[in-house]
Formats: structure tokens, C-alpha cells, sequence
């Protein structure tokens, strides 16, 4: 019985997981289920994709100033944004989460 638990609960993440749909001029974030988060496609003020690692987040500012940090691996939000506001995109922006490197200070 846990084996299929297991099983309905990676389904149904993996249903839900980056579901993005524009419904009567709103962006939703969710599934048919249940939509989680959602606003007014004319509301996005500015919107930004932002590579880190291996990961696509695309940050939404709004125009009350409320911003959403979304994952987009598949690139579904990317063309919904880039269809109801391709204007107000601004440029890419490339976090690279490497390790710092040590400081090595002499003493002379």
C-alpha cells in the first residue's frame, strides 16, 4: 500500500509541477485541480529569467509591486510571457553558484 501511495503522490506532483495557463487574461500557476497562484497578465511589470545551475526561475514583478519566483525547466511560462508581455522582459541574468574561493593573504 505505501509503494502506491508513493507512486500517487509522484503523479500527482509531477501533473502539477510547472503547469502555467493563461485563463481569462490571468496567468495560473497550478493544474485543473487546483490552481495555486494567479494574477492579471496586465499586471506584469517587469519579468526576468534567471538561470542558476541547472534551474530556470523566472521572476514576475507586478505592477502593486508583489514579485513571484516561479520554476520554468520546461520553458512553458517563458512563452506564455513572451506572448501577453514581451515588452516588458528585461535581460537574462545568469546566477553561477560556484564555490568561493579561499582568500590567500601573505604576510610579508
Amino acid at each position: 500500500m505505501g509503494l502506491i501511495r508513493k507512486f500517487e503522490n509522484w503523479m500527482y506532483f509531477q501533473l502539477k509541477n510547472e503547469m502555467y495557463e493563461v485563463r481569462d487574461n490571468e496567468i495560473v500557476c497550478g493544474g485543473e485541480l487546483r490552481p495555486d497562484r494567479h494574477f492579471k497578465a496586465d499586471d506584469v511589470a517587469s519579468w526576468q529569467i534567471q538561470t542558476q545551475m541547472d534551474r530556470t526561475n523566472v521572476m514576475i514583478e507586478l505592477v502593486d509591486g508583489s514579485i513571484f519566483n516561479w520554476f520554468d525547466d520546461k520553458g512553458r511560462l517563458v512563452k506564455i510571457l513572451r506572448r501577453v508581455a514581451p515588452a516588458r522582459e528585461l535581460p537574462l541574468l545568469s546566477i553561477n553558484l560556484k564555490p568561493a574561493e579561499p582568500e590567500i593573504r601573505r604576510w610579508d
